[in-house]
């Protein structure tokens, strides 16, 4: 994925939040930490969502154990109220600062809603909180998973959140650019984008399908021997969340990049077919990223089109 364009855009996070030279030393001290919360987790005794919640506030209690809870924050993130008393959590071993503080936002709810926790966006804590109350459909991972599982998750509408364990993992960048909790925040951001206010929700999901279709019947084998293709299209799979339209004119822009030639075809004839694509759409994407694209017209024809494909039942 390292040769995708980079997309700019509100929520963009740091990729590495401390020296990676600290990543070991910070791994030895967690990783025992986090043994008894995974075992509750996997028994059953614990949501993934507390999980997930639970091993962000340990993992900035261990990189930033003076001040981690950050600064008051005198709205609310959301109107989610999470009824869990942290000071009778088994999990941590309390300083009196942080006891004081628990005075003050006595339930895990308060705690996320105004606390702007060090160094963690605004979507993470919204996230959180709406995954405990079921409305970000969230999986938890202990790995990193395909290009394929991340695909077939958003077709399905849900998004996934990986957070690690194990000491070797929590030690080391990951894919060599992130550190493990800045990974997870990443997740956690891109899921907040994918589920909160989002009216474009149902064209991304069309869109997905279709390049998950035109993948698996071997649409795009002749551009997956470019080099640069597979990743640039893994990124626009897995780790891209824009409107439907953007989404379709990069999928274009990148197959142009790597033959011209074949990629009219391919969107005039190919794609109409094996997406079974109306007549009166064909012109819109045949037009894709042309100057006779309008807006207005072919845009908005796209755009319902994939609204029309994510609103289908599987």
């Amino acid at each position: 994925m390292s040769d995708a364009p980079r997309l700019l855009r509100q929520g963009k996070f740091k990729k590495v939040l401390v020296p990676v030279e600290e990543l070991s030393r910070e791994a030895a001290l967690l990783a025992p930490r986090l043994l008894k919360l995974r075992q509750d987790y996997l028994d059953g005794i614990i949501t993934p969502a507390l999980y997930g919640t639970l091993w962000c506030i340990q993992y900035l209690r261990t990189r930033h154990p003076h001040g981690w809870w950050g600064a008051h924050r005198r709205d609310r993130v959301t109107p989610i109220d999470w009824v869990i008393d942290l000071k009778t959590l088994p999990y941590f071993t309390w300083t009196a600062e942080e006891l004081k503080m628990f005075d003050r936002y006595p339930s895990l709810g308060e705690l996320l809603n105004h606390r702007a926790f060090r160094a963690t966006p605004e979507p993470v804590h919204r996230a959180l909180l709406e995954w405990q109350q079921g409305s970000y459909p969230l999986e938890l991972m202990d790995r990193i998973p395909s290009v394929a599982e991340v695909l077939a998750q958003q077709i399905e509408g849900r998004r996934c959140v990986t957070m690690f364990f194990q000491e070797a993992q929590l030690g080391k960048l990951v894919l060599g650019e992130r550190d493990p909790l800045s990974f997870a925040y990443h997740d956690l951001i891109h899921a907040d984008h994918f589920f909160h206010n989002n009216t474009m929700k149902q064209g991304q999901v069309g869109f997905y399908r279709q390049i998950h279709k035109l993948h698996s019947e071997g649409v795009l084998d002749h551009w997956l021997t470019f080099e640069n293709y597979p990743g640039q299209l893994e990124y626009l799979m897995a780790d891209m969340n824009a409107h439907p339209l953007h989404l379709w004119k990069c999928f274009k822009a990148i197959c142009h990049m790597s033959d011209t030639p074949q990629t009219v075809p391919l969107f005039a004839e190919t794609i109409p077919r094996v997406l079974d694509v109306p007549k009166e759409s064909q012109e819109a994407l045949m037009k894709l990223n042309t100057p006779e694209f309008e807006l207005m017209n072919h845009g908005v024809n796209i755009t319902n089109l994939s609204e029309a494909w994510g609103n289908q039942s599987n």
